[in-house]
């Protein structure tokens, strides 16, 4: 998707039919290809939205606004989430900026951070994100899996150590492209130990083994996001298969699936401290 960089498009409905996701909305997703598709207008300041490039490279993306008037008020109840954890996802960020009448796609993009923003909008109070997003060339060192696998050898105690104090981050402070990768590949590495090769929905082996390390293969899949837009929680991630990973995504009832795991999840890691602690540099050995 990355190689289609400076191509344009007449229009939203364009970049839909190419990319998937809404087509009207300016943030949305497409599963299939594990996308985060991201379409800026550069500015609507009816509308308060001020998009821009900035000078030290970086995007200024503001995102969807929520309203005093709905049921539960929050810059995170829509969209905005995606572009905040695509890293934790898995999905890539792909970012469309509106050039004159067209609209021009500018690559991959990171998640570097945001600040809140109250404004008014036909009388109503808002609160909005301001996301801050770099472009990516070559991740800092390789993908976020990879940097997970390079971690499953520490034991889980310093896993999970290292996981919180990451998920502690001041919220609203923006972190390096650097911190963000390290955060995701420790939270994805301490998800990973914790299973110690099984799902952690149904409890099942996976089917398959991974091609990186001869594990059983597990997703990491992130269970909801923190409401007050701070980082990833380890309490807020589980390694399962593929199938439960598909059936709360997709499948009928998957809400009530997932709400089910976030209990479990909770209790798993209350009392992490009576799991039996696989040694360090064993786990390969174990699963296999």
């Amino acid at each position: 998707m990355t190689g289609d960089v400076g191509r344009i498009f007449a229009n939203r409905a364009a970049v839909k039919a190419e990319y998937g996701g809404d087509g009207v909305k300016g943030i949305s997703k497409n599963d299939d290809k594990r996308l985060v598709i991201v379409v800026s207008d550069r500015e609507l300041k009816n509308y308060g939205y001020r998009d821009a490039f900035m000078e030290d490279g970086s995007f200024r993306y503001y995102g969807q606004r929520a309203r005093k008037s709905r049921k539960v008020l929050g810059p995170w109840n829509n969209n905005n989430p995606l572009v905040r954890d695509h890293v934790i996802l898995g999905y890539e960020l792909i970012l469309f900026v509106k050039r004159g009448s067209q609209y021009r796609n500018e690559g991959a993009w990171r998640y570097n951070g945001h600040r809140m923003k109250k404004s008014w909008l036909k009388g109503e109070e808002t609160r909005q994100v301001i996301f801050n997003l770099i472009p990516i060339s070559d991740p800092p060192g390789g993908s976020v899996e990879s940097a997970a696998d390079e971690l499953l050898d520490l034991n889980l105690n310093d896993l999970r150590e290292q996981a919180y104090k990451a998920s502690k981050e001041i919220p609203g402070k923006t972190p390096s492209e650097r911190k963000v990768f390290e955060r995701s590949a420790l939270i994805v590495a301490y998800a990973l130990k914790r299973a110690q090769g099984d799902c952690e929905d149904c409890g099942c082996k996976p089917k398959f083994r991974s091609k990186r390390t001869g594990n059983p293969y597990l997703e990491v899949h992130h269970i909801d996001r923190m409401t007050d837009g701070g980082p990833d929680d380890p309490r807020r991630v589980a390694a399962i298969c593929g199938d439960c990973h598909d059936w709360i995504h997709r499948g009928e009832g998957g809400d009530v699936k997932n709400a089910k795991l976030r209990v479990h999840i909770e209790a798993k890691e209350k009392t992490i401290g009576n799991i039996t602690l696989v040694p360090t540099g064993t786990m390969k050995k174990q699963l296999t």
